[in-house]
């Protein structure tokens, strides 16, 4: 009984320790350091403590992608074009927009539904005024889905997101930029380029 509990408190679960060799050298069950060394390592799916495994990529964190995103299209983004389609906003609607930015000021979606319905007339039947995220968000997805049946370039139809949480805002001027050219040649309103504002301002 002796050299058979030794056998088995070497083995611990079948598994032959680097330190002893296993005193069968049977068929099958030469166990050599560098086996049982692997062995040891892997116990029952759990890997030892201080063993080295293989390093792979980082898995990408979704907030670690979401800023890659972010940052890829703020490097895209272009202030001159984004004053250009503000400006031709206020010309559209009457307006000063007295906001710090662009997204600020389009954010409720209470103006590009206006807007769309002065080229588009009665498009967008109903625009919420609340001063929730829910109708506000909203405002932008009635207006998104306007677009799309509209025929606006596919390229320029924008997420929600894209605007209200600004993590496309270049989508957004591009969009405002095809709304301006319908309605210039639909409702007469004076072309981007010729609504005050120009190339450098």
């Amino acid at each position: 009984m002796g050299s058979i509990a030794t056998e088995k408190e070497k083995t611990g679960h079948g598994i032959v320790r680097s330190e002893e060799k296993a005193h069968h050298q049977g068929s099958g069950f030469a166990t050599m350091g560098s086996i049982a060394t692997e062995k040891e390592a892997v116990s029952h799916g759990i890997i030892a403590a201080g063993t080295k495994t293989k390093e792979g990529p980082a898995d990408a964190s979704t907030t670690g992608m979401e800023d890659h995103i972010r940052a890829r299209a703020e490097a895209k983004f272009d202030t001159i074009k984004a004053a250009r389609a503000k400006k031709w906003l206020e010309e559209c609607l009457g307006e000063t927009f007295t906001e710090e930015s662009l997204a600020e000021s389009l954010k409720t979606g209470v103006r590009l539904c206006t807007a769309l319905n002065k080229v588009y007339p009665s498009t967008i039947t109903k625009i919420n005024t609340k001063d929730t995220v829910y109708f506000q968000r909203e405002n932008i997805a009635n207006y998104v889905k306007a677009c799309a049946r509209l025929g606006f370039n596919r390229s320029n139809i924008f997420d929600v997101a894209d605007l209200y949480d600004e993590k496309n805002m270049s989508k957004v001027v591009e969009n405002i930029f095809e709304l301006a050219h319908f309605g210039s040649k639909k409702a007469g309103l004076p072309p981007l380029d010729e609504a005050g504002v120009g190339t450098t301002s």
